[in-house]
């Protein structure tokens, strides 16, 4: 059994502890979230969020993953991305830097890496 389904199931046998549980639950959540920021892949998250399916299940609640607004705000989006590289480039940080903080007040995350730039759904 795992770290985090060992501390849910124990919290649960406790009296039905679903305080307990719910705390272990957001533990789990916290180390998946941290993971992604830390670069972890999809295929490196899976048995955590694979584990916190089943668990949130044990309580009757069902998680979908959050899916983008797709369509025209998914390409306004890239076309931002790509006018602040360009920007960047040009070294124009206060354009880059007010791109990407009005983004992210938006709920879109830009990610910078040596291999380019890239953005997600916060």
């Amino acid at each position: 059994m795992r770290p985090a389904q060992q501390t849910f199931v124990e919290a649960m046998d406790d009296d039905f502890n679903s305080s307990g549980g719910l705390a272990a639950l957001f533990e789990l959540v916290r180390a998946v979230n941290t993971a992604r920021s830390a670069g972890a892949t999809e295929d490196q998250l899976k048995a955590g969020k694979e584990t916190l399916q089943k668990l949130t299940g044990v309580l009757g609640l069902r998680l979908v993953e959050k899916k983008s607004a797709g369509g025209d705000a998914d390409a306004f989006i890239a076309l931002l991305v790509e006018v602040r590289t360009e920007a960047r480039k040009q070294k124009n940080w206060a354009l880059g830097i007010l791109i990407r903080d009005r983004l992210k007040e938006l709920g879109v995350m830009i990610e910078d890496s040596k291999d380019g730039t890239s953005w997600h759904w916060a």
